[in-house]
């Protein structure tokens, strides 16, 4: 924070800046290409800003606007920043040692602990230096001319904090420790609680370290230590404002904020997305549900602009996958729980596989579903979960990452860094010989025979004849780490995430094209497509992406059809697809057995395309039910059953 209470934020994807407070955040740009994670910054006075970074120090003197790189620290995993009282500036890095600039950080020059990892620096007013690092600290008492090194305990120290009584805090990664006498002898304190990430010493000397799980304070020099909430959070960083009030960065969930005397933490993270977004599918309507590392499931309904939270579970929410009828199944709690009224309840499937967890989902076109689990086990369903077989392929042994359906009975399943392939619903396998030895992370067919595999290393594979032949498919990456492939069953684009990046493949060039503008993160973790042509890419710790414009149109619709609604029967919510070749005014209504309208559900000008609608009849009594489309000179109906 600066003299003028701006707010300056160190992220993998960045650093972002608050002038109100931390009520809304920018995005500083550092002008690189490359996709930086910043773990530490110094502020001076005159509006000089140095940003350390894993791959050097980003420099400004605008107050973060604009900013330059000095060409001597370039390379350097920079972890802290600190100063002296004759203005030079020392840089602690990982294994290239402390690092100095004496031109306000223009140039930088080797300092002291050549290849020796620094985490944390303090320096005097006496010239006594202390360092944090990997095994214990290094103690200078000569301005860094000659070192002594204090094995005090063997753990990684990271953070120093000095009281207003000159006592010298260090956590480490299960202790505290304080010294008296500039880090000439430390004494252990009485804390034992959760693994320790940072430590902060108010003017009061009241100590407020931050944990794995929340934010511990004492108030009498360590003796005593009580849960100062943020409870089961990741606490990266602990700050106080000139008014006292707390602000804490964490792992994956953004910022935090306490206001002086309170007790409730708030949020602080508009413009800022810190959400974690493991798995995303979409289904025929266009609602988005996606799984979060916050052990959440959570929906869209308008395109991503606002979010419902639909379950949160004890245990981590991981893979998911929605069927051709909409119904919705995440992997949680070492089984499978599943929705079929578009989120509103959950039931879980009578599947465990305690203590491990189910890692892949796959359900075919006659809704068989398939299991894969972390233990490298396939079990089949072909009455609705009820009852499961294990269909694992003799001699695996790995994690079922992934699995495709190719329709029919067709299926393709990653396990570890083998391929297995089976054309009567996993009865029999076959392991097909891609020709390269990594572990396969995605796979994505279609019912013509092709079939992409995606390797963690090794990139892209494609075979058009069942698997049988093998080409390379890289041309265009510039990563080798596949996350995810997306094909669209509409049209055929094909799309695939690498670590940070989003591309199409274009069959006339036979190469990849990056489609990544806007697109900010360190690492992806998700990639699904809506019906309406756009991508959505979920990230590590930036929450989700929405493709700027629609990437794919499909094909508009050749002739009129009303299809049979799903499911149905049905209880309270089902789906109604229907297609129109014209554009023109259009009708949906539903009428009961007597013939007496019950609901118009459309009565518009609509564009030639093809339409999903969701009819919700909760208010409505048990019995049989009529559709009627009509559009320009074509009319059709079809029934449906309730049953409350």
């Amino acid at each position: 924070m600066n003299e003028y209470g701006q707010i300056f934020l160190c992220t993998d994807g960045g650093i972002y800046r608050s002038i109100n407070s931390s009520s809304t955040w920018e995005h500083l740009e550092l002008n690189t290409t490359r996709f930086n994670t910043i773990g530490t910054i110094y502020i001076n006075s005159s509006q000089l800003l140095l940003a350390g970074s894993d791959f050097g120090i980003f420099r400004s003197t605008d107050n973060g606007n604009s900013w330059s790189i000095p060409g001597s620290s370039s390379g350097k995993d920079i972890r802290a920043f600190t100063k002296d009282s004759s203005e030079n500036i020392y840089a602690g890095t990982y294994r290239d040692g402390i690092l100095i600039s004496q031109d306000f950080g223009k140039t930088w020059n080797n300092f002291a602990l050549s290849n020796i990892s620094i985490f944390d620096i303090f320096i005097g007013s006496n010239h006594q230096i202390l360092a944090a690092t990997r095994d214990g600290i290094y103690r200078s008492m000569d301005g860094g001319a000659t070192w002594e090194f204090s094995n005090i305990a063997n753990m990684t120290f990271k953070d120093f904090a000095l009281s207003s009584e000159e006592d010298i805090y260090v956590c480490a990664d299960y202790a505290i420790f304080m010294s008296p006498d500039y880090g000439k002898s430390w004494n252990q304190l009485n804390y034992f609680g959760p693994y320790l990430e940072d430590i902060y010493v108010n003017d009061d000397n009241e100590i407020f370290v931050g944990t794995a799980s929340g934010v511990f304070s004492s108030y009498d020099k360590g003796l005593t230590w009580n849960q100062f909430g943020m409870e089961g959070k990741l606490i990266l960083s602990l700050k106080q404002d000139s008014l006292e009030n707390f602000f804490a960065g964490t792992l994956g969930k953004g910022l935090f904020y306490l206001e002086k005397g309170g007790t409730d933490w708030v949020e602080e993270n508009i413009g800022l997305s810190a959400t974690t977004i493991r798995h995303i599918d979409i289904n025929s309507t266009g609602d988005i549900f996606v799984t979060t590392d916050a052990k959440k499931i959570s929906f869209s309904i308008d395109n991503g602009e606002t979010w419902i939270d639909s379950y949160i579970s004890p245990t981590q929410v991981d893979a998911i996958k929605i069927d051709a009828h909409d119904n919705i199944y995440i992997s949680a709690e070492s089984g499978v729980i599943r929705s079929t009224n578009s989120g509103n309840s959950w039931n879980r499937l009578n599947f465990d596989v305690s203590p491990y967890f189910v890692s892949s989902i796959e359900i075919n076109s006659d809704m068989t579903i398939f299991l894969g689990t972390s233990t490298g086990q396939i079990y089949r369903s072909t009455n609705d979960g009820v009852t499961w077989i294990n269909i694992t392929p003799i001699g695996t042994n790995g994690f079922v990452n992934t699995m495709a359906g190719a329709g029919g009975d067709k299926i393709y399943a990653g396990i570890g860094s083998f391929l297995y392939y089976s054309q009567d619903n996993g009865n029999n396998w076959i392991e097909l010989d891609v020709g390269v030895n990594g572990t396969i992370r995605s796979l994505a067919a279609q019912p013509s025979g092709t079939i992409y595999a995606g390797f963690w290393g090794k990139g892209i594979f494609r075979s058009k004849n069942d698997g049988n032949n093998w080409e390379e498919c890289n041309e265009g990456l510039e990563d080798d780490a596949v996350i995810s492939i997306q094909i669209d069953d509409g049209t055929g684009n094909t799309f695939a995430a690498v670590t940070k990046s989003v591309y199409q493949y274009n069959e006339e060039s036979r190469s990849w094209i990056k489609i990544s503008d806007g697109l900010r993160t360190l690492f992806l973790r998700s990639l699904a497509i809506s019906p309406e042509g756009y991508l959505f890419a979920g990230t590590q710790n930036y929450g989700l992406y929405r493709s700027s414009k629609i990437v794919f149109r499909k094909p508009l619709p050749a002739t009129y059809f009303l299809n049979q609604n799903y499911p149905n029967p049905f209880n309270s919510i089902t789906t109604i697809e229907f297609s129109i070749p014209q554009t023109g005014f259009t009708t949906l209504t539903i009428f009961n057995a007597l013939g007496q309208k019950v609901e118009t559900l459309i009565a518009d000008h609509l564009e030639a395309d093809s339409y999903s609608i969701r009819w919700n009849a909760s208010g409505l009594t048990s019995g049989i039910y009529f559709y009627r489309l009509q559009s320009n000179n074509f009319t059709d109906s079809k029934k449906l059953v309730l049953v409350q």
